[in-house]
């Protein structure tokens, strides 16, 4: 069975390719931390130019993408990542399913409901107010 944390799938630039962005922007969240952890988690290559990107980092690719496809900063999406890293304890701060965002900030589910705060500083929002912005990224694991 696969390790879907520690077995190497994909080169950066074939998960670059995956996802349609960047190579550049794929190999900069590679080294980019957040809470002392890349954003996007690699595994060390067995040789040069051999996969080095598990599934878990993928996922954690995918979602960056989603949010910069959404105009949201850097700075915005690493509060979240390490946000989620120190609070859940989650070394993969952006495979996490407690994200969503309404476009403009990143929010976090920080109870078993369905309260949100703003990633970085936990400003509850009026949910009123955002509910028909609110986009929660979601994927399945089988």
């Amino acid at each position: 069975m696969i390790d879907k944390l520690h077995d190497a799938l994909l080169t950066p630039a074939d998960t670059a390719r995956y996802l349609g962005v960047p190579r550049s922007a794929m190999y900069s969240w590679l080294f980019e931390g957040a809470a002392g952890a890349p954003l996007v988690h690699s595994v060390p290559a067995a040789r040069r130019g051999w996969p080095s990107v598990p599934f878990v980092a993928v996922i954690e690719a995918y979602v960056l993408r989603s949010l910069r496809e959404r105009k949201l900063g850097k700075d915005k999406i690493r509060d979240a990542a390490a946000e989620i890293r120190s609070a859940f304890g989650n070394p993969y701060g952006l495979a996490d399913r407690r994200i969503a965002t309404d476009g403009i900030d990143v929010f976090v589910h920080y109870l078993d409901t369905d309260e949100l705060a703003r990633a970085g500083d936990r400003q509850m929002p009026i949910r009123e107010v955002i509910s028909d912005c609110l986009k929660c990224i979601v994927w399945e694991l089988r």
